[in-house]
Formats: C-alpha cells, structure tokens, sequence
C-alpha cells in the first residue's frame, strides 16, 4: 500500500523507489516536487513532462548536481540550472552543453570543486592557460587533461611548477621538458615523489636530489644507489620523514655514529637500522628519549631494560604496551606510565 508520506520517507535513500510507483503518482506534480526536493535524482525515474519542468529540474540539480544529467536536453543548455548544479557538485559540468562547458564563470564555479573537471571541458577551454592554470592549482593531475601544445609551453610549466605541490604533474609534461634540469628542480621542490620519473642523471644530482627529500622524505626511494650512502640527503631525508632510513644504504644503516645522529631527530627511525644496532643501548636510550614508542623497535633484550623503558615511558606512557610484560606488572612503572597518559591503564590491560 502506497501513501504520501510513507514515498518521501523511502524515496531519501532509494530513489529507485519512486521508479516502482503506480501511474498515478508519478503523474502527481507536487508529489514530484516534494520528492525531487529530497532526493533530486529521483529525477531519472519521473515522467518526460517533469524532466523539462525548469521548476522541478532546478530543485533537483540543488540538491544533488549530478541530477542534471536526467534533465531534458534544452534544460542542459539552461545556464541557471548548469550554475546550480556545478554549484552543489562541480563534475556535474559534463553533462552540461556544449555551449555552457564553455562558460567561464560556470568552469570558475565547477573549478571550486575539483581541477579533475577539466576532462569534461571543451578542447578549446583545455588550451587556455588561466583555466588549466587553476585546474592544477586545485589538483595537480590534472594536468593529464590539458591541451599536449600546454604539456611543450617550457615558460607556462615553468610558471605551473611553482605551485604547491605541482610537481606531482611532472610525469604529464612533453617528453622534452623532462629533460630540462630547472624544470626537474622545481617538480622535486613542490613534490618530491616526482623523482621517480625523472632521468637517471637528474637522480644523481645532489641537488635535485635534496630538494626532492626535504620535500617528501620518502622519495629517498627513488634516488639513485649511489647517492642513498651520502649522509647529507639521507639526513635530510629522515628530518622529513623518520622512516625514510628504510631507503639508505646498508653501509649507513649499519653505521653507529651515524645511526646515533639519526635516532636524535626521531626515535622511530631505529626501525630500519641495522638488527645490531637496535640491541646497542646508547642508541636505544637516545631513540626513546626523543620518541618512546621507538621501544616498540628495539630488541627484545633491551625492552626488558628497567632504564631504556622508564627512559621510554617518560617521554611517551603508552610505550609501556611495547615493554616487556614483567613490567606491566610492577606499580612503579605503571604509575609512572598512568603520571603521563591515564588511558595507558585500559590499553595494558585489553
């Protein structure tokens, strides 16, 4: 049995509901209305009449923008129902006209959401450089969609690449500009994983190099071999990011001197050091003063230290969870844990 109220209580979640209703209430125009405004892509499942009601159709794009794409084929090219369903979701541009994708201040609009909607823009609007500026301003991969004439403009990708993080946009440049070294540094600099396409010379120069693990650490992957021995970038490399260590040479992950300077910046970094070095005391003791959940990496033998834990449950009470049981156990170290974080008790004992 069918009534009013029990379709707008279904229709919020199941707009294929109001597919399933009989005739006379899918002729019912303020019933559409009412439904419409609740879930606007029941518009799919209405009469053709409602699909060109402007009424009907621009409270449907107000509530879920992709809604645009049932609409009747003059409504498409209606600017005022397009601004309003880009307004509320910018992808729904694609299902605009082709007059319309071609609006600026609709493309401005549907560019507040995403820069991935360059993808549905005309060919003409993907060769405008304000328009794919803004695109890859938003999203960088964005780039993929713009004109191949733009992915060969050196002083445009020149301009690009100083945006946060457009570096990322490096692997969707013409073939040629990946060969230009100021260009290489500027991706390294806004996004340091764009290193992992550049040219084998361009990850062997230093400088390239360091600019791509100040930015993301974790690029030290893909610097060349001979470069993730010197102590410099990997340095600078685990500043960023404590377990960027994992891509150092063996030499360096072996080197005591060298890992007692690394566990200074963070602790967590004694993870991918040498299995010699996590049972070395001095190294532990540093480790857990600058990061107690280092505990968690450091030998066995050494979580059963009285000074490493108590050294570690200092700096952080919930790095007794990596202690050795025997002293989940004793008071004074628990009370010492529960002095730092009150909650410890619950996580030792679950």
């Amino acid at each position: 049995m069918y009534s009013k109220k029990k379709i707008l209580e279904n229709i919020i979640s199941t707009p294929y509901y109001y597919k399933k209703l009989p005739k006379k209430f899918k002729n019912d125009i303020e019933l559409a209305f009412k439904t419409i405004k609740r879930n606007g892509l029941v518009l799919k499942y209405t009469n053709k009449k409602f699909k060109n009601n402007f009424f009907i159709v621009n409270e449907a794009v107000k509530q879920n923008g992709l809604a645009l794409q049932f609409a009747s084929h003059d409504l498409k090219k209606n600017k005022h129902i397009v601004s309003n369903a880009v307004k509320q979701y910018g992808f729904a541009i694609k299902f605009a006209s082709k007059k319309l994708r071609d609006d600026k201040k609709i493309i401005n609009v549907a560019l507040k959401h995403s820069g991935y909607i360059l993808k549905y823009l005309n060919n003409n609007k993907k060769k405008d450089k304000k328009i794919v500026y803004k695109a890859v301003k938003k999203n960088e991969y964005a780039l993929v969609y713009a004109d191949k004439n733009l992915k060969k403009n050196r002083q445009f990708i020149t301009k690009l690449f100083k945006l946060p993080m457009s570096g990322g946009a490096y692997n969707y440049i013409d073939k040629k500009l990946k060969n230009n070294e100021k260009i290489a540094m500027l991706a390294a600099k806004t996004f340091g994983s764009s290193l992992k396409f550049f040219k084998k010379d361009f990850k062997k120069n230093k400088k390239i190099c360091l600019n791509a693990v100040n930015q993301y650490g974790l690029s030290l992957k893909f610097v060349h071999k001979d470069l993730k021995n010197e102590k410099k970038i990997v340095l600078k490399a685990i500043k960023n990011n404590p377990f960027a260590l994992k891509f150092a040479s063996q030499s360096l992950r072996k080197n005591e001197l060298f890992i007692q300077k690394v566990v200074k910046f963070n602790g967590l970094s004694i993870l991918y050091a040498d299995e010699k070095l996590k049972n070395n005391k001095q190294i532990a003791l540093s480790a857990v003063s600058k990061n107690g959940l280092a505990l968690e990496y450091i030998s066995s033998n050494l979580k059963s230290d009285p000074q490493v834990v108590s050294k570690a449950i200092e700096q952080n009470g919930f790095s007794l969870i990596y202690a050795n049981k025997k002293f989940k156990k004793n008071k004074k170290f628990l009370d010492l844990a529960m002095k730092k974080n009150k909650y410890v008790k619950h996580y030792i004992n679950s």
